[in-house]
C-alpha cells in the first residue's frame, strides 16, 4: 500500500521509509481524537520491528497551510533525543492524503492502561513516582528548547518494554519563538479538556494560546490520573461540566 508524495514533502528531514512497511490490516487498530493508529511491520536488513502508523484524520484536501504546518511538526519531533521521549522512526505514504508518522509499537499501551494491568504488582506506588518522573524529564527536555507539547495526559504517556515512560503525541507541540498555535476551546480535541488549564478558558479572550504554563498543569493532572486511576474531574460527567467548572478556575478533586 503506498501513494505518490505530495510536493511538498519531498525535502522531509525525516526518512521516507513507505517501501518498507507492511502495513497488518486495513482498518486502524486504535482510535484518537484526531487520528486513527494501524500496525505495521518495518522491513530492515537487520530486523522485522512493530510498528505504529499515527494517520492524522482530515476531510476533503488539506491546503497548504496544514501542510506547511504538519511538515513542520514532523520535522520537530524527527529532531528530538530523549530517553523518555516516543523516537519518530519515519513517515510513510499510503494512508490518506498526509505523510503518517511511525513509531515503535509499544506493547504495554499508555500508562493508565499499563498501571491498571499491574495495580496489585509489588512496588507499584514506586513506579508510579519514577514514570511521572520520566514524564517530567521528557517536558523539561521540551521546554529548554522552548517547545510546548500542549496535549499532556495518560493516553499519550507509553509505557516501554523496558517499563520506561515515553511521551508521545506531538499534534499539537509548538515552538514559542517560531509559530506560536492558538486554537479555541470549540476545536480543541474532544476528551482533551479535563487537563487543560484554566487560563485557555478565559472569558476575557476569544483564542487560547498554549504555555509551558499550561503544560505544567496539565502534568498536574496527569499526576491526579495516575495516582486515582480516574480522569480529572471525574466528577464532572460531560466535556460540557468540564468547561463551565474550568471557566470558574474550579480545581480537579485530589486522590
Amino acid at each position: 500500500m503506498s501513494a505518490a508524495k505530495p510536493s511538498t514533502f519531498s525535502d522531509l528531514s525525516v526518512p521516507d521509509i513507505t517501501t518498507q512497511i507492511h502495513v497488518m490490516h486495513s482498518r486502524p487498530s486504535s482510535y484518537g481524537g484526531q487520528s486513527d493508529v494501524y500496525t505495521a511491520f518495518w522491513d530492515t536488513s537487520e530486523a522485522y520491528t512493530p510498528v505504529a502508523i499515527k494517520v492524522l484524520r482530515v476531510t476533503g484536501t488539506p491546503d497548504n497551510r496544514i501542510l506547511r504546518r504538519l511538515k513542520h511538526e514532523i520535522s520537530i519531533w524527527g529532531r528530538l533525543s530523549h530517553p523518555n521521549l516516543q523516537r519518530l522512526l519515519g513517515v510513510y505514504f499510503g494512508l490518506g492524503p498526509l505523510p503518517a508518522m511511525v513509531s515503535e509499537w509499544q506493547h504495554h499501551g499508555d500508562i493508565t492502561t499499563f498501571l491498571k494491568r499491574h495495580s496489585s504488582d509489588v512496588g507499584i506506588q514506586d513506579m508510579k513516582y519514577r514514570l511521572l518522573g520520566e514524564v517530567i524529564e521528557a517536558v523539561v527536555y521540551l521546554h529548554d528548547k522552548n517547545i510546548i507539547h500542549g496535549d499532556i495526559k495518560g493516553a499519550n504517556v507509553l509505557v516501554s518494554a523496558q517499563r520506561t515512560a515515553l511521551l508521545s503525541d506531538f499534534g499539537f507541540s509548538t515552538i514559542l519563538n517560531e509559530h506560536s498555535r492558538s486554537f479555541s476551546a470549540a476545536t480543541a480535541p474532544k476528551g482533551t479538556f479535563r487537563w487543560m488549564a484554566p487560563e485557555l478558558f478565559d472569558e476575557q479572550e476569544s483564542l487560547a494560546t498554549l504555555t509551558k504554563a499550561s503544560d505544567i498543569w496539565a502534568i498536574g493532572c496527569l499526576l491526579i490520573e495516575v495516582q486515582s486511576g480516574q480522569f480529572p474531574y471525574h466528577t464532572k460527567r460531560n466535556d460540557q461540566q468540564v468547561i463551565i467548572g474550568l471557566s470558574k478556575h474550579e480545581l480537579p478533586p485530589r486522590p
